[in-house]
């Protein structure tokens, strides 16, 4: 396991959205935040199952996924239930390049900067910890390796060292933002 540098707040319980907004932003639209999640599906049926995406809204965006397709939640996560927004990797300096980064992260067979990482799962491998694995490799690569990224881990008991450590300028966060939680 890998060191990480970890920035752990006073409390594990969900805080408020300040807890990701730069200093003197109120809102978190009226701020660019740019951040790609992990979600984990906590469905008995399809426990396990990982789905990688950007938003601009944590809590709106969850929201929408857990209420399905036709609330803005995309296809993937439609039907399989309740899904928990697990980390963000937040800090990009624009959408364009959260969403190469989210594109990347879900495709890292296709992506040209992850052709070193096994195409496939390692055996007993989890969904969860292949997502981990590729977004270790993907922070430690460029272009994203040299960005003043963000990791904040949302739920305490999903928070894992990371196979490889990210680079000392980016912190690991163990912070939630205030999600709430929804069932269908």
């Amino acid at each position: 396991m890998a060191s990480t540098f970890v920035v752990e707040h006073s409390s594990s319980v969900a805080l408020d959205q300040q807890a990701i907004l730069p200093s003197g932003s109120s809102d978190i639209e009226s701020c660019n935040f740019y951040g790609v999640y992990l979600l984990f599906c906590t469905t008995p049926q399809f426990i396990g199952d990982t789905y990688v995406g950007f938003t601009v809204n944590p809590g709106r965006r969850i929201k929408q996924h857990n209420r399905g397709v036709g609330s803005g939640g995309a296809y993937a996560t439609n039907r399989k239930g309740s899904w928990e927004m697990v980390l963000v990797v937040h800090g990009f300096p624009n959408d364009k390049s959260a969403l190469r980064f989210e594109w990347s992260w879900q495709h890292p067979k296709k992506s040209r900067r992850l052709a070193h990482v096994p195409a496939r799962r390692y055996k007993k491998e989890t969904k969860f910890e292949y997502a981990l694995r590729v977004l270790s490799v993907m922070l430690s690569v460029a272009p994203w390796k040299r960005l003043s990224l963000t990791l904040q881990w949302l739920i305490p008991k999903y928070i894992k060292d990371l196979p490889l450590a990210p680079p000392p300028h980016m912190p690991v966060i163990h912070a939630g933002i205030g999600l709430p939680t929804y069932s269908r």
